[in-house]
């Protein structure tokens, strides 16, 4: 074996040629959006409507619940609903929720009820967490089907990719804030202009991702995608 040869550490097919080039501008992109942004909802729920503590400790709870329990359900049909519907709704309902952050509201009446604040952004939360929890697995075994046998890689470029992108989004959003001199109107802009993004940039990515599962039902064949989302009884 030739010692001057050199072999890269990661295949550069699976980072700047299509489809994986399309599939990292995506991860990159939900990473910003969704990661980095929605870390700052409980600062906001603070300055936004002067939350106590424990309420803005708690205020992302309900994203986690939701998501948790969307993602195990979808990936038990995810092979019958395929891989882009998910992912298109899941983005919706994550630019949906934004935007509603992003509102400022600081109660709504419900059936001669009034929401406060701190159920108003619950809700968006949970909303929040159901587009996550369309939209990951959906992603997560898109590119995995595309090359099974490199998952470990494909894997470890999905978290370099979103955690970039948080990281980065994070960087945006401090910067921002710095230089407006009312945050709670940042935040604001902030998240309706991440709701623009997601539908105006990360939808039309999704369009752009390879269905394979579509693909297979419609060839009347299954073939095992190496995820807990692989079943298709």
């Amino acid at each position: 074996m030739s010692t001057g040869s050199k072999i890269p550490l990661v295949d550069p097919a699976l980072v700047g040629r299509p489809p994986f080039l399309t599939v990292n501008v995506y991860n990159l992109m939900f990473g910003a959006c969704v990661f980095s942004f929605f870390s700052f909802v409980p600062y906001y729920a603070v300055v936004q409507f002067g939350t106590s503590p424990v309420e803005s400790g708690t205020i992302l709870t309900p994203r986690s619940l939701v998501m948790s329990v969307t993602a195990t359900l979808v990936s038990l049909f995810l092979l019958r609903l395929g891989y882009r519907l998910p992912m298109a709704l899941g983005i919706g309902l994550i630019s949906l929720s934004l935007f509603l952050v992003g509102q400022g509201w600081s109660e709504v009446p419900v059936d001669g009820l009034r929401l406060g604040a701190f159920g108003l952004l619950a809700l968006q939360m949970g909303l929040a967490g159901l587009g996550m929890g369309l939209a990951a697995p959906a992603a997560n075994n898109a590119v995995l089907d595309l090359m099974p046998e490199r998952a470990g890689a494909i894997t470890g470029l999905r978290r370099m990719f979103r955690s970039t992108g948080g990281i980065l989004g994070t960087a945006v959003v401090v910067l921002i804030m710095e230089l407006v001199p009312d945050r709670a109107a940042g935040l604001r802009a902030i998240f309706a202009g991440a709701a623009a993004l997601l539908m105006g940039l990360v939808l039309p990515l999704v369009f752009l991702i390879p269905d394979s599962a579509r693909e297979r039902r419609r060839a009347g064949r299954a073939r095992p995608v190496p995820t807990p989302a692989s079943h298709d009884d």
